[in-house]
């Protein structure tokens, strides 16, 4: 799974979720800056297992998708 992939699946569990949650909220949800969460999406840096599963557990995914 490449950087980028990542961080539009990101991107599109968070516009889908239920609420849709802005980056902000996504990132407070997460316990991740906001800076982090902007980059991950547009793919300029990688994610860490453990900030993933924050994510993850954010958006009520399985960190597998």
């Amino acid at each position: 799974m490449s950087v980028r992939s990542v961080g539009e699946r990101i991107a599109y569990y968070r516009s889908v979720a239920r609420p849709r949650m802005t980056q902000q909220q996504l990132a407070d949800a997460a316990c991740v800056a906001l800076g982090t969460i902007r980059k991950i999406e547009r793919g300029e840096r990688g994610v860490s297992t453990d900030t993933l599963e924050a994510i993850a557990d954010a958006l009520h995914v399985d960190p597998g998708h």
